[in-house]
């Protein structure tokens, strides 16, 4: 056989070697470890994505037992004797139109929620009304009642004063804040509604 036969043959056995190594299966080391670092970072995408929806869908389902909380205490507010509605809805239990404890009162749980540990009586719900202790030492219905939420100071008797005067048997119409505060998968929560209430 030639050189030239020769070197022809080594050139052939050349491009098969470099055929077959072009062609060879498998992963290398590096290669399996870049694929399943991708792999867990999409895993983990995923998982925090799953994670977060879980606690979206709670804390929506948490808004709606407060709102549906709410607008039935509102209704149930709106429904009672105009007359009463001090009596039923502040936080002393003497003066309850029906005795001593028989009364709503100022407070109000609501099922599906927790109440937030730094609140004091530890109830979910909340009415608030325009009221004050008196000089005499007993709540009363008060125009100078300060909070923006109720906008009051205001005119309840409807004299066309705001004064210091008790009003708790002539007010003409009564400002009530439902408050709702409570501890969910997003910390504390709150939600507020307000209804001025007059005699139908």
């Amino acid at each position: 056989m030639g050189n030239h036969s020769r070197n022809a043959l080594a050139g052939f056995r050349g491009r098969q070697s470099g055929a077959r190594s072009g062609q060879r299966g498998g992963f290398t080391l590096i290669e399996i470890m870049i694929s399943l670092s991708v792999l867990v970072v999409g895993l983990l995408g995923f998982v925090r994505v799953i994670a977060m929806s879980a606690s979206m869908s709670s804390a929506n389902r948490e808004s709606d037992f407060a709102i549906e909380a709410a607008r039935a205490k509102i209704e149930e507010v709106e429904a009672a004797n105009f007359r009463d509605l001090f009596a039923l809805y502040n936080a002393v239990g003497g003066d309850d139109p029906g005795g001593a404890g028989t009364a709503p009162g100022n407070s109000f749980t609501v099922a599906g929620l927790q109440p937030d540990p730094a609140d004091p009586d530890g109830i979910v719900g909340e009415v608030v009304l325009p009221a004050m202790v008196g000089l005499g030492g007993n709540w009363e219905v008060r125009e100078d009642f300060q909070s923006t939420a109720l906008g009051t100071p205001r005119d309840l008797s409807g004299d066309g004063v705001i004064d210091q005067a008790d009003h708790t048997a002539d007010y003409g119409v009564l400002p009530v804040l439902v408050r709702l505060r409570w501890r969910g998968v997003r910390g504390v929560s709150r939600l507020e509604f307000k209804v001025l209430v007059a005699p139908l």
